[in-house]
């Protein structure tokens, strides 16, 4: 049998359209990192466990089912909120019992199995309760390898593997988080270090050390005795603090016919438009691609260590599908240092996947799914891929947080859409939408995920919005745009976020 070739944009979708199989993004809200992929599939539909604002523009476009029929209206004080201490007594506190939730409504369940061609489920990243619940039934699963992501998430066994496959690691120690001598670290590595937790997440173990006195403080702070409480193998790694404006990532997928990646684009840590200094270091705030304008000789380390990773998680560890690769670009030396690798899909989607859309360069989600799906029907052409999937893109977004660590609701409400500013510097609302593809100039931006009805609750500085646009919220200096500062401004302003 012939094979189909998927080399390109169209090649990849046209196959796609040859997939009859339903699709179902499953989620904590209807538009997700899953989202994205969304018209490539004949069949999409959406699980989710919370209504958000932009809802009704999703609705218009897709079938959403919501655990318990749609009753919960966000994250709100009210009669309709399902009792959550019974949740987690009857799930447990795992990452994803919102999404294990959905998989315990009936409703949902029987009308999944209606379905002649078996379903195929997208996630977000894989738990130990989510793999347990899929046990049940016979679907298939895209999401990541638990045990693959539970190893690599360790940035002490990440750095053995750099090690291993010869790849540039700033200069580190690995101490017992009860034995940290401040001169011997100094001595060893400097007086501005980086102490990291082992498994911690979006910086919340992440401490930058400027100085003794920032040391001692550090580490007698709630938020490090925290760490220390979680991290059960007692390790941390100290590392010497690289010099850098810069955060650059990439998206790589393993697949059988090879290794699969984008260009490097950037992430925005630490804006402080949107973190507050409760909230710790090395926060992750958004995505930029608009300025990223990276030199030759920089990519090249890259897409050298994409492949070089990427081969050892497929030759050791039986990996496949997508994940995540952060650098960290030495403003003095040039050299750019591999310092995470995320085991699932990042923050950039559904952002990403819109925009490789838009610039008709070849979805890395789409390839990343194909690897589940168990077709021997295509071959991809590996290397058209990796040129097709290269190119300056337009585009940025940023989380928005909420400012406190005590419980704040927002007075006020943001409409689910796209505003835009006018030449006098007003900015207005002009119609509602979801996606960057509805953005159509640089003057507009898009507020989208989990847009929150009014009086829903935040605590510990929790994620409150995405805002998105086709123009840029930060320059390759790492500073924030007059533009974005502008746009968070009247977001905050508008939300209201008071306790």
């Amino acid at each position: 049998m012939k094979k189909y070739v998927i080399k390109d944009f169209d090649s990849l979708k046209n196959y796609y359209r040859t997939i009859e199989r339903p699709f179902f993004a499953l989620n904590k809200y209807p538009y997700s990192t899953l989202i994205g992929i969304e018209n490539f599939i004949n069949n999409f539909q959406i699980l989710a466990f919370l209504n958000s604002k932009e809802v009704e523009s999703i609705a218009k476009k897709h079938k959403i089912s919501f655990f318990m029929e749609g009753r919960i209206r966000g994250e709100i004080k009210g009669e309709d909120y399902p009792d959550m201490n019974s949740l987690y007594s009857h799930i447990g506190k795992d990452e994803n019992r919102l999404t294990i939730s959905i998989l315990k409504d009936e409703k949902i369940i029987n009308y999944m199995q209606r379905f002649k061609k078996k379903p195929v489920l997208l996630v977000y990243r894989m738990s130990e309760g989510l793999v347990k619940a899929f046990e049940e039934y016979d679907w298939t699963i895209v999401g990541s390898d638990y045990n693959v992501r539970m190893k690599c998430d360790n940035k002490v066994y990440f750095n053995k593997i750099l090690e291993d496959i010869n790849l540039p690691v700033p200069p580190y120690m690995i101490r017992f988080q009860e034995d940290l001598d401040y001169n011997e670290i100094v001595n060893s590595l400097g007086e501005k270090i980086v102490i990291q937790f082992p498994t911690s997440y979006s910086g919340s173990g992440t401490f930058i050390i400027n100085s003794r006195e920032d040391f001692y403080r550090t580490i007698s702070s709630e938020k490090f005795l925290k760490q220390k409480k979680k991290n059960e193998e007692g390790k941390i790694r100290i590392t010497r603090y690289v010099n850098r404006k810069l955060s650059p990532v990439m998206g790589v997928c393993c697949t059988k016919e090879g290794i699969v990646y984008t260009d490097l684009y950037h992430q925005i840590i630490d804006a402080p438009e949107v973190v507050q200094q409760g909230k710790g270091t090395g926060v992750y705030c958004g995505n930029e691609w608009t300025s990223a304008d990276f030199p030759d000789s920089v990519k090249k380390q890259a897409y050298d260590a994409a492949e070089k990773i990427g081969i050892y998680l497929q030759n050791n560890e039986g990996y496949k599908g997508y994940f995540g690769l952060d650098f960290v670009l030495d403003d003095d030396t040039k050299i750019l240092y591999p310092i995470e690798v995320n085991i699932r899909l990042i923050g950039s989607f559904p952002v990403f996947s819109m925009l490789q859309e838009v610039h008709k360069q070849p979805l890395i989600q789409a390839i990343q799914i194909l690897q589940y799906l168990d077709n021997d029907d295509y071959i991809l052409d590996v290397e058209s891929l990796n040129r097709e999937m290269k190119g300056r893109m337009n585009g940025s977004y940023l989380h928005l947080y909420s400012n406190s660590s005590k419980a704040v609701y927002n007075q006020g409400e943001l409409e689910a859409g796209i505003y835009r500013i006018g030449k006098e510097g007003d900015i207005k609302f002009s119609r509602h939408a979801y996606s960057f593809l509805d953005l159509k100039g640089t003057d507009e931006f898009l507020v989208s995920q989990g847009v929150p009805y009014k009086n829903t609750k935040y605590t510990d500085y929790r994620s409150v919005v995405n805002i998105v646009t086709k123009g840029s919220f930060m320059d390759m200096d790492g500073e924030s745009t007059s533009f974005a500062k502008k746009v968070i401004s009247y977001c905050y302003d508008t939300l209201s976020l008071r306790e």
